[in-house]
C-alpha cells in the first residue's frame, strides 16, 4: 500500500489522513470508540485514579482469577519496538548517498509509493518497526511504528497522532467485535512539517487530532497483541501479559480496561469481565464500549434488568455526542436529505457550541434549503472558530463550489 503525505494544520487537529490500528474487544456489541468524547492532547490517561472499594484493581492485574497465582510484576513482555535492525540501516544508507537530509527523506517516501518497499497491509497483524521491516506486513500501527523508527533514525524528529474517526466496527468471526482507531506519524522534515500515512480511510481534514507520547502508541501495541493472540486461540499466560504490560504503560485508559473485560470474558470469568468494565466506567463513566460490553455480559448471565439499564444508557450517550450526530448529518447532506441534515445538527448544536464543522454544516445546509440568512449567521461563525488557514482555504473552496452550482 502507499504512503499519503500531507501537511498538519495547527497543533496537529486537522489536515491528516488517517490510518486503522485494531481495537479489540471480544464477545461484546460495542459502538465505536468515537463515540467517546475526544481527550485532550496529553498522556492523562498514563496516570490512574483508584476506583471504588468493591473493585480490586491489583487483583485483576495479578491474574490469579486465570492462573491461580500472582504473576510476577516484573515478568512482562518488553521489546524494542523502534529499534533499528541491521537491515533497516542498510536500507537508509541507500537513500540518495551524500544529499540533503530533506531529499533523503522524500526518498524514503517515495521507496514505498514507488513499489519499491512494499508493505502488505494486513489489519490483523501488530508489529515491530523490525518485524514489519524484515516481514512487509502488518497493520496500520505496525507500519507507523516503522516509519517513526526509520525517520528517526535519519535524525529528523517524528512522532505519533491520535485521529478521532466516525463509527466504524466489524463483527468478524462470530464473537468478536472490532472496534478501529486511528494513528499516522508527524514528520518534522526540514522543510515543514508532514503528515504521512499509510492506508486508506475517509478522510476528513478537521477531524480532531492530537499528538501522542511513544508510551501511549506502545501501549496500544501490546492492547493489540493481546487481542490478537486471544482470538487466534493462543498461549493464556502470553496474551494476559500482553494486556498487563499495555496497562502497565497506560493504566489510566479505559479502552485497554475492556480489552481486560474481554479477555477475562473469552476466559469464562465473567465477574473478573464485569469488574474490568466497572473500572473502564469509572476512569471514563461515558465511555460506551464499556456501557455496552457491561450489557452484553449481563443479558448472557441471564440479569435482564441490567442488561437492559446499561444498554439504555449507551444508546443514549451514543445518540446525544456531537461527533456522532456531526457523521450522521453528513450523511444525511450528502444524500440530499437537507431537512434531516438540519434536524440532527440543531441537535449537535445543544451539547457542542463551538465546533466550526457543526457551524460550517449547518451554514450549507441551511443555504441547500434557502435559509440565506441563517446560513450566512453560521458560515460567520464557523471562520470565527478556526485559526487555522488550510481548513480556512477548503471551506472558501467548498463554498466557491456551492455557490457555482446554485446559480446552474
Amino acid at each position: 500500500m502507499k504512503l499519503l503525505i500531507s501537511a498538519p494544520t495547527q497543533d496537529c487537529r486537522a489536515g491528516f489522513m488517517l490510518l486503522r490500528i485494531l481495537f479489540f474487544v471480544c464477545s461484546f456489541g460495542l459502538v465505536a470508540c468515537v463515540s467517546q468524547s475526544a481527550p485532550q492532547p496529553t498522556d492523562s490517561k498514563n496516570s490512574f485514579q483508584s476506583g471504588a472499594p468493591q473493585i480490586d484493581a491489583e487483583y485483576l492485574l495479578s491474574g490469579r482469577a486465570i492462573f491461580d497465582r500472582s504473576l510476577d510484576k516484573e515478568d512482562l513482555p518488553e521489546q524494542g519496538l523502534l529499534s533499528v535492525s541491521p537491515s533497516m540501516t542498510e536500507f537508509l544508507e541507500e537513500l540518495s548517498p551524500g544529499a540533503p537530509l530533506d531529499v533523503r527523506w522524500r526518498e524514503l517516501v517515495s521507496r514505498f509509493n514507488r513499489d519499491q518497499f512494499v508493505v502488505e497491509y494486513d489489519a490483523q497483524t501488530t508489529l515491530s518497526a523490525a518485524e514489519t521491516f524484515e516481514l512487509q506486513t502488518g497493520n496500520c500501527l505496525a507500519v507507523t511504528m516503522l516509519l517513526v523508527s526509520l525517520t528517526r533514525e535519519m535524525g529528523i524528529d517524528a512522532y505519533f497522532n491520535q485521529v478521532e474517526t466516525p463509527q466504524l466496527r466489524k463483527f468478524e468471526d462470530g464473537q468478536t467485535f472490532v472496534n478501529y482507531r486511528h494513528i499516522n506519524m508527524v514528520a518534522e522534515v526540514p522543510y515543514g512539517r508532514k503528515v504521512v500515512d499509510f492506508g486508506l480511510a475517509d478522510y476528513d481534514s478537521t477531524m480532531y487530532q492530537y499528538r501522542i507520547s511513544d508510551r501511549a502508541a506502545f501501549s496500544q501495541y501490546y492492547s493489540n497483541r493481546a487481542m490478537e493472540v486471544m482470538r487466534a486461540g493462543g498461549d493464556r499466560l502470553y496474551a494476559f501479559k500482553l494486556i498487563r504490560k499495555a496497562l502497565q504503560l497506560a493504566p489510566g485508559d479505559s479502552n485497554i480496561w475492556i480489552n481486560l473485560g474481554a479477555l477475562y470474558k473469552r476466559y469464562a470469568l465473567p465477574k473478573a469481565a464485569e469488574q474490568s468494565y466497572q473500572l473502564a466506567l469509572q476512569l471514563d463513566p461515558e465511555n460506551t464500549m464499556a456501557l455496552s460490553s457491561l450489557g452484553r455480559l449481563y443479558r448472557e448471565t441471564g440479569n435482564e434488568e441490567m442488561a437492559a439499564l446499561f444498554h439504555k444508557r449507551a444508546r443514549s450517550l451514543e445518540a446525544a455526542h456531537p461527533h456522532v450526530l456531526y457523521y450522521d448529518a453528513k450523511d444525511s447532506y450528502v444524500n440530499g436529505n437537507y431537512r434531516a441534515s438540519l434536524a440532527t445538527l440543531n441537535r449537535a448544536l445543544d451539547n457542542s457550541t463551538d465546533d466550526h464543522r457543526i457551524h460550517f454544516l449547518l451554514g450549507k445546509t441551511h443555504f441547500q434549503l434557502g435559509k440565506y440568512t441563517a446560513a450566512k449567521k453560521h458560515l460567520t461563525k464557523a471562520f470565527s472558530l478556526i485559526n487555522d488557514q488550510n481548513i480556512k482555504s477548503r471551506y472558501e473552496q467548498e463554498l466557491s463550489e456551492l455557490r457555482q452550482i446554485s446559480t446552474l
